[in-house]
């Protein structure tokens, strides 16, 4: 049929695919392991990290961020980061990241983020790091 138009089966300002930062933890010797995946944005995914951060203060002083998994990383986040940082610092502790993909990695070197928080490229690598 031409010249008709049909009405739209799909309604695109009301359905919506829910992009989520996911953390899920684990320990390792006394290391608290962050596996990130997902997007780390600001106010949810920031939030939700400072919150699971600050659970794990209680029980660990070592905390270890794996951004194998995380796609996105934005710049108001990286705020939640360094605070989290100064805290576990305040209170004896340390954090160190590993394995950013290189979209992440290239967004943390020129925020120059490795000047205040060690990034390595895997995970044992941190950990043998951390043990000596």
């Amino acid at each position: 049929r031409r010249g008709y138009v049909r009405e739209a089966e799909i309604d695109l300002f009301l359905e919506s695919v829910d992009i989520k930062l996911l953390i899920n933890k684990e320990v390792v010797d006394d290391v608290c392991i962050f596996n990130l995946g997902g997007v780390m944005n600001h106010p949810f995914g920031s939030n939700y990290f400072k919150q699971q951060f600050l659970l794990s203060l209680e029980q660990h002083k070592k905390v270890l961020l794996d951004l194998e998994e995380l796609t996105f990383f934005d710049s108001l986040s990286i705020g939640t980061v360094l605070n989290m940082n100064n805290l576990l610092k305040n209170t004896g502790g340390s954090l160190r990241i590993c394995s950013p993909n290189y979209i992440v990695d290239d967004f943390l070197t020129t925020l120059s983020i490795r000047q205040i928080i060690p990034i390595s490229d895997t995970r044992k690598q941190t950990l043998q790091e951390w043990s000596t």
